[in-house]
């Protein structure tokens, strides 16, 4: 077995931590097929004593006992059959301190086992002619009171009892909570003393109930109303059901735009969107609905953790100038009040990369907000980049709304280089000399950055993407981009993270990966452009190693592109066919010629 997979499976645990529900199934097997393999279950063992040693000796501590592994979650495990296996570890082990984690596991297993008399006498003799094992073993044996052991021992006892106890009340109350219902299940429905748009205690608990049992972290997801019948009866359920799809219609989500708290969602919106999900697994309800429902489902969709609901894409479609409308208002909202130190995870967000659907009819709206107003949030921007770029809007709109930006007094500096990006993508005949000029009226430093944003923000970085029009990927704008960007982006200055571990990529990790992204995106292109232009860099770059490597590359290119491939039969003959019509129309000229001679 290799040390990948021991690496694996020892950090799986920890990692299972926060995704228990979703991974219940693979836990339940490993925890069963590991030690149903002797070797396999050993060897994680010791991995995971070799991962714990190490933390140890961090804090400058030793490890002669395997309860710091034994306490926490584990797949592998030991029986009966095992002990002669610990035993062997006590004696064999080449590390005295694994001996000593050997002899606590193999006592573990013998104490959990009831202390067999034949297993005493077989870990004694494992001890034989070690004293400081036979000490331990002592030790283990015949245990000194511990007063702060024993204090400890009492605590879990007592936790243990109030557990217990605890358990057994929400089991009482839980079963009398399902017999109430089942006896009387209007109360779920119509549940007294509250108004239509409130939820009740019963109708949140049944919810929950439901979601604990599908295991999804991911979505407000309570709609599998059937759930409920094994436990509850079909009555109880169809009353859930019923109350859900009522609920959505009398009850309206407050929207951030209107004073919603943006981290929290509301039990009766979890509810209203659970009646929607109900309703609307029927897709032929979704052209049913009028415009106030219609607006109510917009806003509840809103609230969806993770994207938005499974209807929305085809309630979009159905309801495409009521949801443009709607969308259009909050983010213009969201465009105007986010603020540039924000991490902006609302509308925008939602809509870049979960609802392309209304891009389209988006884009537009945008591109005017963006050509009469100034973001002032940077990803905010980003994100209006995506939408408008995603809907084929006429090159020149772009690249005019860029020359406003990047003219306009009011831009925010941090905002030139994206929008010189922009531009660039969409025209960069005039764009590049406006650019060259820009970055020589900054100071060095000032020019790298920009250089860095720019050049991010034309190719995209790890952390954000970018459509492009693609107008500057041509060999002739590729090389003057390529040219520019290290004259500002200088490899002097690259950061080198190979060998260095683990590391957070900034800015400057991005703009240098995009910047030989430029080199690479120019030699793809089949053509003697491309070659002519690769010589020419190969004169020009700064770097002398970078000149040899493009020399090389242009070899490789001419080479490629000289490999042609066998003519077709139809090839050669219009190939004869030419070349005779042009010997026809040669010939008074060579019989001219012949008569002079």
């Amino acid at each position: 077995m290799s040390s990948t997979t021991l690496s694996v499976l020892a950090a799986a645990p920890e990692l299972m931590q926060w995704h228990g529900s979703e991974l219940g199934d693979i836990k339940g097997a490993l925890t069963t097929l590991v030690p149903a393999w002797p070797d396999l279950n050993d060897a994680l063992f010791w991995r995971c004593i070799e991962n714990c040693r190490t933390r140890q000796a961090r804090r400058k501590q030793n490890l002669k006992d395997d309860w710091l592994v034994s306490c926490s979650w584990h797949f592998w495990a030991f029986d009966a059959d095992s002990f002669p296996r610990m035993l062997n570890w006590v004696r064999q082990r080449p590390l005295e301190d694994d001996q000593f984690v050997a002899l606590a596991r193999a006592y573990r297993t013998f104490n959990e086992y009831d202390e067999p008399p034949l297993w005493r006498e077989q870990l004694l003799a494992s001890t034989h002619g070690h004293p400081p094992l036979q000490e331990t073993l002592h030790a283990l044996l015949y245990p000194k009171p511990n007063p702060t052991l024993v204090r400890f021992q009492e605590q879990e006892r007592k936790y243990r009892r109030q557990h217990a106890r605890q358990q057994k009340r929400e089991s009482n109350q839980w079963t009398h909570f399902v017999e109430r219902l089942k006896a009387n299940p209007d109360l779920v429905c119509h549940p007294p003393g509250l108004q239509p748009s409130e939820v009740s205690n019963f109708q949140f608990h049944l919810m929950e109930h439901i979601r604990d049992g599908s295991g999804s972290s991911t979505q407000l997801d309570g709609s599998d109303w059937s759930a409920l019948i094994p436990e509850f009866g079909l009555a109880v359920a169809e009353a859930y059901r019923d109350a859900a799809i009522t609920f959505w219609r009398a009850y309206q989500p407050t929207l951030r735009s209107e004073g919603a708290e943006p981290n929290s969602i509301p039990a009766a919106v979890m509810f209203g969107l659970t009646g929607l999900a109900i309703e609307l697994q029927n897709q032929e309800h979704i052209a049913k609905l009028d415009a106030r429902e219609a607006e109510s489902a917009l806003r509840y969709a809103l609230f969806e953790l993770n994207g938005f609901p499974f209807w929305f894409d085809s309630f979009c479609r159905q309801h495409l100038p009521e949801a443009t409308a709607f969308f259009y208002r909050e983010i213009e909202w969201e465009l105007s009040t986010s603020q540039p130190e924000q991490r902006p995870f609302y509308a925008l967000h939602d809509v870049v990369y979960h609802a392309p659907v209304l891009h389209s009819t988006l884009a537009p709206l945008l591109k005017q907000w963006l050509m009469n107003h100034q973001v002032q949030n940077l990803e905010c921007l980003r994100y209006s980049r995506l939408i408008i770029g995603s809907d084929n809007l006429p090159a020149a709109e772009i690249a005019g709304l860029a020359l406003d930006k990047i003219t306009d007094p009011a831009t925010p500096g941090e905002q030139l280089p994206v929008w010189y990006a922009v531009r660039t993508d969409a025209d960069p005949t005039l764009s590049l000399p406006a650019l060259r000029t820009a970055l020589r009226k900054l100071s060095r430093a000032a020019a790298e950055r920009f250089g860095e944003t720019f050049s991010v923000e034309l190719l995209g970085g790890r952390r954000n993407a970018v459509l492009s029009i693609g107008g500057f990927n041509s060999p002739t704008y590729l090389k003057e981009l390529y040219l520019l960007m290290h004259s500002v982006i200088r490899v002097k200055n690259d950061l080198n993270r190979a060998g260095g571990g683990v590391y957070s990529p900034t800015v400057r990790d991005d703009a240098q990966d995009a910047r030989e992204r430029l080199f690479g995106m120019l030699q793809e292109q089949s053509s003697e452009i491309t070659y002519r232009a690769i010589l020419e860099l190969a004169e020009k770059h700064p770097v002398q190693h970078f000149c040899t490597y493009m020399r090389a590359c242009a070899v490789s290119r001419a080479t490629t592109d000289g490999d042609m491939q066998p003519w077709r039969i139809e090839e050669v003959a219009h190939a004869a066919r030419r070349l005779n019509r042009t010997s026809t129309l040669l010939s008074p000229v060579l019989e001219v010629d012949h008569a002079v001679r």
